[in-house]
């Protein structure tokens, strides 16, 4: 049975921290860092942190462009616009 805390111990208050990753990819793209970074990202999100991501509207496959921002469970999502240079691509 785990121990009780003591009715004098101060109760520490978690302050939400500001999250902010970069990456190539993200959320819906299949690439493995995106799958990656949406796991960390979110998690931290339910965690009650603020987090943003920035990102490329280029996808991984090349197929589509993304939205340039949204909110994804509760992660702010900006994307900009990238080269596809070294996917593919020869000089």
């Amino acid at each position: 049975m785990p121990a009780r805390p003591k009715e004098n111990t101060p109760q520490v208050k978690k302050t939400p921290k500001r999250v902010i990753f970069v990456n190539r990819f993200y959320a819906p793209d299949l690439s493995a860092t995106s799958q990656i970074l949406t796991d960390v990202a979110e998690t931290l999100a339910i965690s009650g942190n603020q987090v943003w991501v920035f990102a490329s509207r280029t996808t991984y496959e090349g197929d589509r462009i993304q939205t340039k921002a949204e909110l994804l469970n509760n992660v702010s999502v900006h994307r900009v616009w990238s080269t596809r240079f070294g996917r593919a691509l020869t000089i």
